[in-house]
């Protein structure tokens, strides 16, 4: 995410960094912040980094829908073989 001070003039860049190499929840991860001053930067690289930042989250967001969409493929599975296999032994009582 970021943001800007307009106080200190500087644009702040926080983003989210594990602190285990797989994290499994939200605990395992602390907030980074990498603050710039913008006095130094040209007006357009603004832009093009706030668009940069944009497609960074937009990125994150299709990745995250695409596991989610994986992992209702994979429960939707496990229930028809559940049902498959109730159905199964059902059949095979006299």
């Amino acid at each position: 995410m970021s943001t800007f001070d307009t106080e200190k003039g500087q644009f702040q860049l926080s983003f989210l960094e594990a602190k285990v190499p797989i994290p499994k929840s939200a605990e395992e991860y602390k907030t980074s912040i990498f603050p710039f001053d913008t006095r130094k930067i040209l007006e357009i690289l603004e832009i093009y980094l706030h668009n940069q930042v944009s497609e960074m989250l937009y990125y994150t967001l299709i990745i995250s829908s695409m596991e989610t969409s994986k992992l209702q493929a994979s429960l939707n599975n496990i229930h028809t073989q559940l049902k498959m296999g109730r159905m199964s032994s059902l059949s095979k009582i006299p």
